[in-house]
């Protein structure tokens, strides 16, 4: 019985370790040469990352130092290569083959560790696009001017504006940093009641309000006039895009300074018209 239970137990030990080896072996073999996208972490943002790069149609490569993390399983079922390491460690990352990848995304949840795979991913290759998700947003600003590693991203500065954002309600379809300006996307609703928006020129509301008119659309459908030279009628709606500060006086109906009204006091027969869409 013993010698049985000692050969029974060796056996289940041989195949553990074997398949553990072929796993991997398989596993690297499933490594793209070049043209993918690395995920240094697997938490919940490095997850998403996947979902968004697989919907894509990118060839992805994770790295994760927890075997039993709880995406694992899930990202080798979408089709990522998985390869269980230390992504500050050179040997890991060139055996992702780092050197020849699209990017290298470092998303795991500590600063330190995502700014030391950026800097070690930059002496592989100095060219390499690197996107770092950091916390401190002055830690970003840092990395981004002396290390220019430019997407260097603070979660905590792109989620505020989101919020920020969502006190407009539904009018908002998204945000965005420009020039480190905040600008949103605006869907506005012509009602009815709005005096102020009512048969007005879209150009004298893009004015008043420096918008930027995208489109003027009468139910679903979009007038095929420029939006500069729409009227706006109720139940219109405006695309449009806007800096924060002028939305929120958009939100208010704050009327233009009166130091930017305009009078006319004659004007030649043929400009009737041209004046009549300002």
């Amino acid at each position: 019985m013993g010698a049985l239970l000692m050969a029974a137990f060796t056996a289940i030990v041989t195949n553990y370790l074997l398949r553990a080896r072929l796993g991997g072996a398989f596993e690297l073999r499933r490594i793209p040469d070049s043209g993918h996208v690395i995920i240094c972490g697997l938490g919940n943002l490095g997850y998403r990352i996947l979902e968004e790069l697989i919907h894509a149609e990118e060839r992805v490569v994770v790295i994760e130092s927890a075997r039993d993390g709880r995406f694992v399983a899930t990202a080798r079922r979408l089709g990522a290569a998985v390869i269980h390491g230390d992504a500050t460690v050179r040997e890991v990352l060139s055996q992702a083959h780092a050197a020849e990848a699209r990017a290298v995304i470092a998303a795991t949840s500590n600063d330190l560790i995502n700014l030391e795979v950026a800097l070690l991913v930059r002496e592989l290759n100095p060219t390499m696009r690197v996107v770092v998700r950091l916390y401190d947003p002055q830690l970003a600003e840092t990395l981004r001017e002396a290390a220019k590693v430019r997407l260097a991203l603070s979660v905590p500065a792109l989620a505020a504006p989101a919020f920020v954002a969502a006190l407009f309600g539904d009018r908002v379809s998204s945000v965005f940093f420009l020039e480190g300006r905040l600008f949103a996307v605006i869907d506005l609703l012509v009602s009815g009641q709005d005096r102020l928006l009512v048969d007005q020129a879209v150009r004298a509301v893009a004015t008043d309000y420096r918008l930027v008119p995208v489109a003027v659309m009468a139910g679903d459908t979009e007038q095929a006039q420029p939006p500069a030279n729409a009227r706006l009628r109720a139940g219109d709606r405006l695309i449009a895009i806007a800096a924060l500060p002028d939305l929120e006086r958009l939100r208010r109906r704050e009327p233009a300074p009166r130091v930017w009204s305009v009078e006319i006091k004659a004007f030649p027969a043929p400009a009737r018209v041209w004046l009549a869409l300002r």
